[in-house]
Order: structure tokens, then C-alpha cells, then sequence
């Protein structure tokens, strides 16, 4: 007797596009296995996590999470089962709009919580290891690995391993390769305290009433936000205007004078100078670091009438999510805030997107540091990553990212930054020095909320 299944098509390519998606996954990691397997040491493991459709019996809407762990006594990857993403959504969610309760409610609160979700599985494997290469997927990338709890001895990821966040399994074997500890000695790149009104200069970190009435607006045409936690630092300027930092300005000052005393060739782009036009010119050229201290900006829903219609304004549209997300360099007011597009042909607006960065060619810059609020933050893109300004940067060759996840206060991303220079220039790697640096901040500002949203990725 024969039986016949009926399925709607829509279900049949579903389930086809989600075994096209794990095929693929498993793909690329085995591409890559025999290459790291032999470069890690025994005391090292890679971790690739991977996100997929769970499509047991039938396709569902659910998203599950697993890891696959590369040790080097190992024949093949063990693959770990994590979680549904569904558990992930509901410690990450917090309606909160104080952006220092929502990370402690998530790094103390739930800390334990999101530990037994997206680690606790993987310590079985990892006895003896002390340093580990890792690859987030799907909304892990917004989780700050050092700062979770490493079982019950009050201790972090941090002080149990030596974490190196990659952005795949090919930056290992660069990362291996690497002799040179100390700061190159080609250009420095560095732009800081920007103005951004084209004929007056804003001394004042305040929202502008502008700003107040579109988030009043936006948030009560949006009384249910996918993804609210990411709204109000993004819109910290609105539609209104981008304030002056005068934190950015002194990070930037101190980090000057710490290059200089050591005769490290430096530009240095600040208030009106650090303009879009500046930043193209980088395209090709030796620049070793690029230090952009800035506004950056990223929208959350490019589907919502408002966020389109900036997107128009900037000349896209939300068919390019490259679009969605950019750095704010100097004069570039007059633009955003403007209800047409104002800036004549051929001439820079001052908004200089992650499609724009990701057309440079950077292959010659061996770290970007991108010290604004949530530059690390884009559209999550299953297991391609990140489509904001970390991919822009990697696609325009950078080797390494250091970047937020949230809004971090200004005294302590001073501290970060000045010690991350003074660390790396005494001849530690950039890896080393960054968590050098991140350690100093913690012992000052013991709260995961100063120290831990800063990440370096490779």
C-alpha cells in the first residue's frame, strides 16, 4: 500500500533550504579541520558554533544552536547540542531602557542561566585547555564570553581561558603564522572629537528635543520591537542631530601623545577634519591602525516606514542591509536630518556606511578600533555572522576588530583604550594587550557593564 504525504511547497523548500544550510555548514568545517586540527597545540581548542533549523520529524520555527569542538587529540570535531534559540531570545530580551540594569540583569542576574545554555555542555571536552579560538553564531555574537561564570568558583571565561574570538577557522592559521609582537612602526590613523554641524561646533552630550520626540514617536508606533534593546543607544541622536563627544576627544588626545613619545608616525583627524572624504583616502595606503572614535549608527528595523525613509535619503534602499548600519564623521548633520537628499553629486555626506567601508581596500591595516557605543551590533545572519560594520571591515581586509556591544562609559573606555597602546607598544601581541587591558578595567570597574562589552576580533 502506498501512502501519500502532501506538503505545501512553501514547507518542501524550507526543508530543502535548511539541509542545504547544514550540508554547508558541515562542509566548511570539515574544509578547514585538517588545517587547524594539526595548528593547535594540546592545550588549545577552535570552537565553531553553528545555528540551524531543527527539522527532526517536520520544519519548524525553531532555531537550535550546537557547537563543534576541535581538539588536537582528536580524529574529528565532537559536535555538541546547545539550546533553542527561543531560550537565547528570553534572557537576552530586557525592556529596561537603562542600559546599565539591562547588563546586569544579564551578566549577574542571568548569568548562570546563559552559562548552562551556550557553555556548561563544552567544559566536558575542554580539561587542560587553556586557550581557545572561537566562532559565535546567530545571536551569540552578541554575548560577551568573558564575562560569563566558569562554573561555581566565582570565576569568569576570563580568568579560566585565554579566549580569542575569530571570525572563522582561516584566522587561526594567520594567527599562528603571526611573529611580530610589537606595534608596526607604518602610520597610525586616528579620528576623534568630530564635530558634526557643518557651521557650529556642539560642545554638549545632551538629546536634542528633536531626539526626544522621535523616540516618543517611534515608540508608540512600535509598541512591540523585535529587538528593542538595541534602540536607545542607536537613536541617542535620533532624526534630530549627532552631539559632540567630548570623551571620544579625550581618548583620541591621550593616545596621540603615547605614539608620539614613542615617534610612531600619527594623523591625527578631529572636529571638522575627520570627514568621509578623509576616511576613503585610506583606501590602499599603509595604514597599520585606524582608531575611530565616533557615533555609529544601526537600524534595528529596516522594514519600518521611518527607518526606509532615511535609508532613501541616504540614496538605498532596504534591499542592501550594508546600508543599515555606518559610522558618523564630521558635518554629517546636515544630511541626516534632513528631509531630501541635500549633499550635491560627488560630494561626501558624512555618513559613511558599512557598504561603503566593505569597497576599500584596507588589506594593509592590521587593526581597526571602532571605540563607539554597539559597533559590534548588526543584522544577525545565521551562520554568515554579522552584516554591519564588523563584516564591512573584514571584507575591506582589516586582520583585527576591536569593537562594543553596548554603550560603555567614557571614563572607562579611556582607560581600556590608553592601557590596550601602552600593553601592546611594551611588546605584547595585540591579543595579549587587549586582555591585559581588559583585565586592568575590570580590577578598577569590577561591574561586567565597564569592562566586558569591548571585543577583539581576529
Amino acid at each position: 500500500m502506498k501512502i501519500k504525504i502532501k506538503m505545501k511547497k512553501t514547507t518542501i523548500l524550507l526543508l530543502l533550504a535548511t539541509f542545504i544550510m547544514m550540508a554547508k555548514a558541515q562542509n566548511d568545517l570539515s574544509a578547514t579541520w585538517q588545517e587547524v586540527h594539526k595548528l593547535l597545540k594540546p592545550d588549545e581548542a577552535a570552537i565553531e558554533f553553528v545555528a540551524y533549523r531543527n527539522a527532526d520529524q517536520q520544519l519548524t520555527d525553531s532555531v537550535m544552536y550546537a557547537a563543534m569542538v576541535i581538539l588536537r587529540d582528536r580524529e574529528a570535531a565532537v559536535r555538541i547540542p546547545l539550546c533553542d534559540e527561543k531560550l537565547l531570545i528570553s534572557l537576552l530580551q530586557h525592556d529596561d531602557y537603562n542600559k546599565q540594569r539591562k547588563i546586569d540583569n544579564l551578566y549577574l542576574d542571568k548569568a548562570d542561566a546563559l552559562y548552562q545554555l551556550v557553555w556548561q555542555k563544552l567544559e566536558r571536552e575542554l580539561a587542560d585547555i587553556k586557550t581557545i579560538y572561537y566562532s559565535p553564531a546567530g545571536l551569540l555574537h552578541r554575548i560577551a564570553f568573558n564575562a560569563l561564570p566558569a562554573g561555581k568558583d566565582n570565576r569568569l571565561l576570563l580568568d579560566k581561558y585565554n579566549l580569542h574570538l575569530v571570525s572563522g577557522a582561516h584566522e587561526i592559521a594567520r594567527l599562528k603564522k603571526e611573529t611580530t609582537s610589537a606595534l608596526l612602526q607604518d602610520t597610525v590613523v586616528i579620528y576623534g572629537g568630530l564635530t558634526y554641524e557643518s557651521q557650529s561646533f556642539i560642545r554638549n552630550k545632551q538629546s536634542s528635543p528633536d531626539s526626544d520626540r522621535f523616540i516618543e514617536r517611534f515608540r508608540q508606533r512600535n509598541t512591540e520591537l523585535p529587538d528593542v534593546e538595541l534602540f536607545d543607544v542607536q537613536f541617542q541622536s535620533g532624526f534630530g542631530t549627532w552631539q559632540y563627544l567630548p570623551g571620544a576627544k579625550s581618548e583620541t588626545e591621550e593616545i596621540v601623545k603615547l605614539l608620539e613619545s614613542r615617534h610612531i608616525p600619527c594623523k591625527y583627524y578631529s572636529e571638522e577634519q575627520g570627514t568621509e572624504e578623509s576616511f576613503k583616502q585610506l583606501d590602499g595606503t599603509n595604514a597599520a591602525i585606524i582608531h575611530v572614535a565616533t557615533h555609529s549608527y544601526f537600524l534595528p528595523d529596516i522594514e519600518n516606514p521611518l527607518f526606509a525613509d532615511l535609508l532613501r535619503r541616504l540614496g538605498g534602499d532596504k534591499d542592501n542591509l550594508m546600508l543599515g548600519s555606518g559610522l558618523i564623521m564630521s558635518g554629517a548633520n546636515e544630511q541626516w536630518t534632513a528631509n531630501e537628499i541635500v549633499i550635491e553629486d560627488g560630494k561626501e555626506d558624512g555618513i559613511l556606511t558599512s557598504d561603503e567601508i566593505s569597497r576599500l581596500d584596507l588589506k594593509k591595516t592590521k587593526l581597526a578600533v571602532l571605540s563607539g557605543s554597539e559597533t559590534g551590533l548588526g543584522y544577525i545572519n545565521g551562520n554568515e555572522g554579522v552584516v554591519g560594520l564588523q563584516r564591512a571591515f573584514k571584507l575591506a581586509g582589516v586582520e583585527s576588530l576591536i569593537m562594543s556591544l553596548w554603550d560603555v562609559p567614557d571614563i572607562a573606555t579611556v582607560y581600556l583604550m590608553q592601557s590596550f597602546y601602552e600593553l601592546w607598544l611594551s611588546g605584547q601581541s595585540r591579543q595579549s594587550a587587549f586582555r591585559s587591558a581588559q583585565q586592568k578595567v575590570r580590577e578598577k570597574y569590577q561591574l561586567p557593564y565597564f569592562w566586558a562589552a569591548f571585543v577583539m576580533m581576529d
